[in-house]
């Protein structure tokens, strides 16, 4: 909110959202931080009155305030540690608030005055402090998740919080583990795009190849079809854990890609040709890929049903790697294939050619 903006107008629109957090299945708890009922009193200095005394308000605020929470003018050194002095009033003589309307302040001048002359006392209701970020006020609407998972109630408080609308100058932004999971989501990618490379530059070497990593590599990005069906389909959020699971994926992905692309190399080097080689390829490796596949979305299907405690946070992960499985088989056995016979021809032709006219 503004810096100027009254911490009642702010607390206002924060109840109207913690209102909105009551309409979102799955939230418990729903709170804010500051309680603006609580009994205060407010010293109003009169600044006419103050400068015709030689005093500013900053003077008169740390009088009060040393007065009370006292001061520390020095250290004392004992054996090397070091002991603060602090200096307050007795506290026999602050033992209600008209002692502090009495309380004396001493202007430059010299001279001594009572608080009560230059500035006046109003019991009110308040916070008890008030939390500041970048030096404007802030106000955290608080809730807990309960039997779904952060991303999904994130997900819909968005959309909750869609149809209110902020004063000017007013900013909602979100913290606790929605704000981790955004930030991890973020580096997931960046570890993800980073072992991307690191994979092409070690198949690279493998395979003494630009382009049959990139023919095992492209399966990466485009299995992410079916993992946003499966999260589609069955209304799951994006977050870290899909992230996770999509890492997951993308291993089995490449390690598929290798055993069937040198299998095909094998074959090749055998005598066979290209098409013949590609046919067999397919047909010999299906079964173990097919087994590997199947034991794996087995394997996942509890996480993904949400069987067992504590299944709620993993449930997306384990859709995305089964949704990117099921889809992974038909890139494996039909799109990998074509592409790599697509490049290899271009290879093997112009070698033909040569041949010919030799």
């Amino acid at each position: 909110a503004p810096r100027s903006e009254p911490i009642e107008n702010i607390y206002e629109n924060a109840t109207r959202v913690s209102g909105l957090l009551k309409q979102v299945d799955g939230l418990t708890g729903i709170d804010v931080s500051i309680d603006i009922t609580k009994p205060e009193y407010q010293i109003f200095v009169d600044r006419t009155k103050a400068i015709d005394q030689g005093l500013s308000v900053n003077q008169v605020a740390n009088t009060i305030k040393s007065s009370i929470d006292g001061n520390v003018p020095t250290q004392f050194k004992e054996k090397g540690y070091y002991y603060p002095i602090r200096i307050v009033v007795d506290e026999a003589d602050i033992k209600s608030i008209n002692d502090v309307e009495n309380l004396s302040i001493y202007p430059n001048n010299g001279s001594k005055i009572r608080l009560n002359t230059i500035a006046k006392v109003e019991q009110r209701s308040g916070p008890l402090e008030i939390d500041r970020k970048d030096q404007n006020r802030v106000i955290k609407a608080t809730a807990n998740v309960s039997g779904r998972t952060v991303g999904e109630a994130t997900a819909d408080v968005q959309k909750a919080l869609g149809t209110f609308t902020l004063p000017a100058g007013y900013k909602i932004n979100f913290g606790g583990q929605s704000q981790m999971l955004s930030e991890n989501f973020n580096t997931m990618i960046i570890i993800l795009l980073i072992a991307m490379f690191f994979a092409y530059v070690v198949l690279v070497i493998n395979f003494e190849d630009f382009i049959k990593p990139f023919i095992i590599l492209i399966r990466v990005p485009l299995s992410l079809i079916g993992v946003s069906l499966a999260l589609y389909l069955t209304n799951q959020p994006i977050g870290v854990t899909v992230m996770i699971g999509f890492i997951i994926l993308a291993g089995i992905e490449i390690n598929q890609g290798v055993i069937l692309i040198t299998f095909i190399d094998q074959l090749r080097e055998q005598g066979m040709s290209l098409i013949d080689a590609i046919q067999k390829a397919a047909v010999v490796r299906l079964r173990p890929i097919l087994m590997t596949d199947i034991v794996g979305i087995i394997g996942l299907l509890p996480l993904a049903l949400s069987i067992g405690e504590g299944t709620e946070l993993l449930k997306p992960m384990a859709i995305a790697v089964i949704g990117g499985l099921v889809f992974g088989l038909l890139l494996v056995f039909l799109f990998l294939p074509a592409l790599y016979f697509i490049f290899e021809k271009r290879k093997v032709e112009p070698s033909i050619q040569r041949t010919q006219r030799l």
